[in-house]
Order: C-alpha cells, then structure tokens, then sequence
C-alpha cells in the first residue's frame, strides 16, 4: 500500500490524499473544492499514520514471548527424555547356575558338564582349576555397574520431567497474561476523503 499524506481544509478536517491524485481537485465534506499539490509539494505534508491491522497486535508481547520460551523448553525436555529412554541402560544377562566343563572321564569322548552342587570333590578340584574363566560369572559386579546406571539415568529422567515442568508452567502462565490491545481508527475519523 502506498503512502498518503493530509491535505488540511480550511473547516480543520484532514484529508488523505495519494501521490496519483496530484495536481487534481478533491471536495471536502464540507463542500469546499480542495486542489492537490504536486508530487514534490505533497512531499512536504505530513504522512497519514499507519493503520494497525484489526485484532492483530503490532509487535510481540510478553504473552507471545511466554508461549515461544514455553514450547522451546517443553520440545527440548522431550527431546532429552526420548533420548533417555533411547539409551536407557540394558539389564546384564545373570548366568544360570554355572555349569563346569570337565574333562571326560575314561571311555567317553565328550566332557562332563555338571552344576556346582552336582561336583564330586576330584570334579571340584578340577572346576577350581578352571576358576579364573569363571571368575567374571560368579563377579556380581556387572549387575552393581547396571545399579549404577540406572540410578544416573533416573536422576537425568527427573532433571529433564522437572525441566518440562517449567516450560509447562512458562505456557500456561502466558494465559495469564493480558493480551495487548491494538488501537482502532474510527470508520467516521476526520483522517479519510468524502
């Protein structure tokens, strides 16, 4: 939209007049014939100020503000928390009772695979000797590494609910908030040609 300019009557009313309408004649509500200057004398009357859009605000508010900060917060905690649960720690696999693998006894070609109660003391003796293979399986120290896992990703799991929680509350408050209100032009306003 172009720019428009106030072309004062002698009555005192303002009128609004384009640069197309230079150097023609416009009448006035009051019935006085008024004769628009030319483009570069139009230039020196003052402009028509700019009307707002109805129901539109102008410039962003405190409520709009709120809302974006809110829902940036919100999509970054939710992000954070799929991400958690993406690469939430697996439980160990714990060994069933171990079963040792022995050397076979005379006329059997396959080794003797017993439980630890199952073991005679000569099979113990040689289940000891392979003890240090067994060592990470009797360990409980797999499932107090998982312990420990689990209870930081719960502590980052509150930190990112806690952290959506406030973006939450940054949202709703933005509700709370009154709404900036815009200024209207009179439909009968002395700013507008008859």
């Amino acid at each position: 939209m172009g720019k428009k300019y106030l072309l004062r009557c002698s009555c005192g009313q303002e009128l609004a007049v384009e640069p197309a309408q230079a150097g023609q004649a416009i009448r006035c509500s009051c019935g006085q014939e008024l004769e628009v200057p030319s483009l570069l004398a139009l230039r020196r009357l003052p402009l028509v100020p700019a009307e707002p859009r109805d129901g539109l605000p102008t410039r962003w508010g405190v409520r709009h503000r709120l809302i974006s900060i809110g829902s940036l917060v919100i999509g970054v905690a939710l992000a954070w928390l799929g991400l958690l649960v993406w690469t939430w720690p697996e439980k160990p696999h714990v060994p069933e009772p171990i079963t040792w693998h022995l050397p076979p006894p005379e006329g059997h070609k396959s080794p003797l695979q017993k439980t630890t109660d199952q073991l005679t003391l000569l099979e113990s003796y040689w289940a000891w000797q392979s003890l240090p293979r067994q060592l990470d399986l009797l360990s409980d120290a797999p499932m107090s590494q998982y312990k420990q896992q689990v209870a930081s990703a719960t502590n980052w799991l509150i930190v990112g609910i806690v952290i959506a929680l406030l973006g939450f509350v940054c949202l709703t408050s933005a509700w709370l908030v009154p709404g900036q209100r815009t200024g209207r032009l009179r439909a009968g306003s002395p700013g507008k040609s008859a």
